[in-house]
């Protein structure tokens, strides 16, 4: 009996290690991590992006983010050079029905990987705010001002690695300005790295 409750607990703790070691890791598309230097970025994504030579970011436009085709994608590096924010926007269709399904299908996705977002309750965020959505606030308070129509969803998510906290917030924001003709709409996806939990 002893001999079993010990066995048991051999595969438990090995269970648990090997899920502990899982949440460690968090890679992104094209297995990129956190921490990359541009270089590597370039490398992994398999194709030169369109300002090769800034050093704060670099962006793709017109590439398949998230499974979804057309979408813009940008690396931001620290002061070391290394990824620490990755910004998508995945406006794949411009009809605002059909990109907030699309919001609604990948927060569904989003939820089987991170589980339940926090925040998002009673239009109350998480601490650690990325400035994505921080600038989808602002662009909502500038559209009601303008008496535009307006309308925004957000979901966040915080996973714990090795490096620290990386947040991850969706965004699906829309405005329509009936004086001035200007509709604007955009589904956003951005993970960000908070190391050590910052």
């Amino acid at each position: 009996m002893k001999k079993t409750i010990c066995c048991l607990l051999v595969i438990l703790v090995t269970a648990a290690c090997a899920v502990f070691a899982c949440a460690e890791e968090f890679e992104l598309e094209h297995g990129i991590r956190f921490g990359m230097t541009k270089e590597e970025i370039i490398e992994k994504v398999g194709q030169e992006p369109e300002n090769k030579d800034n050093d704060e970011f670099i962006s793709y436009r017109d590439v398949e983010a998230e499974g979804y085709e057309h979408s813009v994608v940008e690396y931001h590096f620290d002061e070391q050079g290394k990824l620490d924010y990755v910004y998508e926007s995945l406006h794949t269709d411009q009809d605002a029905a059909k990109l907030e399904k699309e919001y609604k299908a990948q927060e569904k996705v989003l939820k089987g990987l991170y589980g339940k977002p926090i925040g998002n309750k009673n239009g109350k965020t998480d601490e650690l705010v990325s400035s994505a959505l921080s600038n989808a606030f602002l662009t909502q308070q500038i559209a009601k001002a303008a008496k535009s129509t307006t309308k925004m969803s957000y979901n966040e998510w915080k996973v714990e690695t090795e490096g620290g906290i990386v947040k991850i917030d969706q965004i699906y924001t829309m405005s329509n300005n009936k004086a001035t003709k200007i509709k604007m709409q955009d589904h956003v996806i951005c993970y960000r790295l908070f190391p050590g939990g910052e």
